[in-house]
């Protein structure tokens, strides 16, 4: 046997070990939409106006996460009669999505450093609504996923089992308290839906926020991962061309 087919065969063996014992994710959708918004009205601010930051797009657009930290965050001032004076107050929106833990945690929060608006009138909102479609391959998985309600902010996240068409969890609090599903099932070829929502909405008073959160456990592979069929493929033409290779040396 040659050199070279030696070690390609090597390599090819490799390959198989590394992946005989590991389930797949692979991600069939994936799109989240989110924004950050604060807005001061005409008449007690000097300057009145809207922030805005937004997302829309995929968060494993390859093997990494993505993630976004989105800031509407507004400053106004406030003249004082008879002065050359003014006061300064401040609202903040925040949203974001980062890997915390091992989790894909989503979190929005609304809130000020000023103890007072001074008058001023607008709003603050966050909201998030993540898609994610994906199916698992080459054995059974496991994950986990939360969804925790920390003031006036909505949340909910459901994992829907498309191939069973039921609804494997279904994670909606409405107190301030969270709700958690440890070591869900995700069964061999089956096509999952998770779906997530945040809002948070405030007139420049109180602190609402929400967030949920998931992680896949067993090393998973997200994005990008050839379906085991067509890796056996792959590996067979390698194969074959070796041993033609090799058979036009002999």
């Amino acid at each position: 046997m040659s050199k070279s087919l030696y070690t390609l065969l090597i390599i090819i063996s490799f390959c198989f070990s590394q992946t005989a014992n590991a389930s797949f994710i692979n991600i069939l959708y994936d799109h989240t939409d989110a924004f950050a918004q604060v807005t001061y009205d005409p008449g007690v601010v000097s300057n009145p106006g809207t922030t805005l930051d937004t997302f829309s797009g995929a968060l494993f657009p390859s093997a990494v996460f993505g993630g976004y930290d989105l800031s509407g965050d507004r400053s106004a001032t406030i003249p004082i009669p008879g002065t050359e004076f003014a006061d300064t107050t401040d609202y903040s929106a925040r949203n974001d999505a980062r890997l915390v833990s091992n989790f894909y945690r989503f979190g929005v929060n609304l809130g000020t450093s000023a103890p007072s608006q001074f008058g001023a009138t607008g709003s603050a909102s966050a909201e998030t609504d993540l898609s994610l479609r994906f199916q698992v391959s080459d054995g059974n998985s496991l994950m986990d996923l939360f969804a925790a309600y920390e003031g006036n902010a909505p949340v909910q996240l459901i994992l829907y089992d498309e191939t069973l068409g039921v609804t494997v969890e279904d994670l909606a609090p409405t107190t301030f308290s969270q709700d958690s599903a440890n070591g869900v099932v995700l069964y061999d070829n089956h096509i999952y839906s998770l779906t997530g929502s945040l809002y948070a909405f405030t007139p420049l008073s109180g602190d609402p926020s929400s967030n949920f959160g998931f992680r896949f456990e067993d090393g998973l592979v997200l994005a990008g991962v050839p379906e085991p069929g067509t890796l056996t493929l792959m590996l067979a033409g390698l194969i074959g061309l070796g041993m033609f290779r090799f058979g036009k040396k002999s």
